[in-house]
């Protein structure tokens, strides 16, 4: 049988299998290979990431379907992790992917890092110990909720305690259904160990969350740079709620929030990191995805200036060059 790539897009987050190695005669492919005649891709020679948009988005269907196809369904739990975290990664399958961010390498760096054992004794050393102290764990943007599933399923294992509070704020309405789906499967797996997830709410960064109150603060922003910034979603999108079937350009624009960063790939984050004097309890710290391109050394100077106090690390790395984007997680925090 003809043997494919399976590529996925940073971009708009769509899959695509493309012929690698046709069999028998040129020119082979989906069209022409009996091995495809009932729908199904077999398990595909390697999987590779791609930096642009998918055919389908870039070329608006018009591209070569013997030798491309959409990928619409993926049922393999794929996992890119960088680091030694053996705990279970949180199961995601219910998500609809065409309109909430797929975990991805980036994702699966910050379940590395949060449970690293450098971070787990900053956390435990940092909200542990007597006197009773619940600390609240927010994730801004958490897309599929993997991170703020992972955070209150493997809470014991995290903070040495099951004590803790986790939510999480999106503007997308799905990422938000998706999220408390998420975190009840992953509670309902780790059933000796979650934590209490209190709900997942939509709205812009941190706008639903009370000053002073974050004590953990997660945070995978748009980091892509883009020309500009997709406009957040008002009273006028009604069409993207819950109750309506979106539209593929509704999907597109969804996924469009959840990577376009503007100038960057900063504007989102530039406004997040402002407001954690606002928002961060007296102990509070927050843990902010950066690629290659957001400048990371440039961010870390501009934390510094908030004053003597304010404290940041780089805590987490891919360790590799993918693609363009190198990631990297930071702490911030106040001493």
């Amino acid at each position: 049988m003809c043997r494919t790539i399976h590529f996925r897009s940073r971009c708009c987050r769509h899959h695509w299998l493309q012929i690698w190695q046709p069999c028998r005669y040129p020119g082979n492919g989906f069209s022409r290979c009996e091995s495809f005649g009932d729908g199904v891709a077999r398990e595909p020679a390697r999987v590779a990431d791609a930096a642009g948009l998918c055919p389908a988005c870039r070329f608006a269907g018009a591209y070569d379907k013997n030798q491309i196809r959409m990928v619409v369904d993926v049922r393999s739990r794929w996992r890119w992790g960088f680091g030694p975290s053996m705990l279970p990664t949180p199961d995601t399958s219910h998500v609809a992917y065409e309109r909430v961010y797929e975990p991805a390498e980036d994702s699966f760096l910050l379940l590395d890092t949060l449970s690293s054992a450098s971070e787990t004794a900053f956390l435990q050393a940092r909200f542990g110990g007597e006197g009773g102290y619940v600390p609240l764990v927010v994730e801004v943007g958490p897309g599929s909720g993997v991170v703020v599933a992972f955070v209150n399923a493997q809470a014991q294992a995290l903070f040495g305690s099951r004590n803790i509070l986790t939510a999480a704020v999106d503007v997308n309405a799905y990422a938000c259904q998706a999220t408390g789906e998420t975190a009840r499967k992953a509670a309902l797996e780790n059933a000796a160990t979650h934590g209490t997830f209190v709900g997942a709410f939509q709205g812009d960064l941190v706008a639903p969350v009370r000053e002073r109150l974050v004590d953990v603060l997660v945070f995978n922003p748009p980091y892509v740079p883009t020309p500009a910034l997709p406009k957040l979603p008002g009273h006028a999108d009604r069409p993207l709620g819950l109750d309506a079937k979106p539209s593929f350009d509704d999907d597109s624009y969804l996924l469009e929030l959840s990577y376009a960063g503007g100038r960057d790939g900063m504007e989102t984050t530039d406004r997040l990191i402002e407001s954690l004097p606002r928002v961060l309890s007296s102990r509070g710290c927050a843990y902010v995805l950066l690629c290659a391109q957001n400048k990371p050394e440039e961010v870390k100077q501009r934390i510094l200036g908030f004053g003597e106090a304010w404290k940041v690390a780089t805590v987490g790395s891919s360790g590799k060059q993918a693609g363009w984007e190198k990631l990297q997680i930071i702490r911030i925090w106040v001493e």
